[in-house]
């Protein structure tokens, strides 16, 4: 479901940190509908294997970005701490699981809601603190800004690869608590809303 690192004036987006694993796993009931038919298959383990499925390649592919640029002579495309940027993309992850599973109880009732969420959501990813540093912005925008949990996942991943960053705004127990929000709240409507969201769009 989040990073960018910086090299020189470059900055390199891990592309899942964007809507794209949320917007894929909002879509992963209707594009495999037919899977549901089968009755040990349940709309949760569909929910799952899509967001396993586009975390996994969209990692693979940062993966190989970062390292065709290390060979490249870029040093600094490996993580200075490789561990703080799993922890990053893993709560980047759940952020995209929980948005996706309330988007698909929304859509199954708001038909047109995904393009009303693509509007929505554009923002929050302009200001996640991909093409500037939240240091870099003045009050009071700055605090709207650290509500956004996409930044401090950026944060997260860009302290993985500086070992003199100090990102002085990333609030790790917001994330944490955002990102089990965002689940419990998914897991509960896609529960409520079952029967719904098993109905053809």
């Amino acid at each position: 479901m989040l990073g960018c690192a910086e090299f020189g004036s470059r900055s390199v987006t891990m592309p899942w940190l964007r809507n794209q694993v949320a917007g894929y796993v909002s879509t992963s009931l209707a594009s495999n509908g037919s899977l549901l038919t089968l009755p040990p298959v349940k709309p949760i383990d569909v929910v799952v294997a899509r967001t396993a499925l586009e975390s996994m390649t969209y990692m693979f592919v940062g993966f190989i970005m970062c390292l065709a640029l290390y060979l490249g002579g870029t040093v600094e495309a490996i993580p200075y701490d490789p561990l703080r940027v799993m922890e990053a993309s893993a709560l980047g992850v759940c952020v995209a699981l929980g948005i996706g599973m309330i988007n698909i109880v929304i859509q199954s009732f708001f038909h047109k809601w995904m393009f009303v969420y693509s509007i929505l959501t554009f923002p929050l990813w302009m200001f996640s603190g991909i093409f500037f540093l939240p240091e870099q912005v003045p009050p009071p925008f700055r605090e709207y800004m650290l509500y956004n949990p996409v930044l401090h996942v950026v944060l997260m991943f860009r302290t993985g690869f500086y070992s003199d960053y100090k990102a002085v705004f990333l609030d790790a127990s917001y994330l944490i608590s955002v990102s089990c929000l965002l689940l419990v709240t998914g897991l509960t409507l896609m529960q409520v809303a079952r029967r719904k969201v098993l109905e053809p769009i």
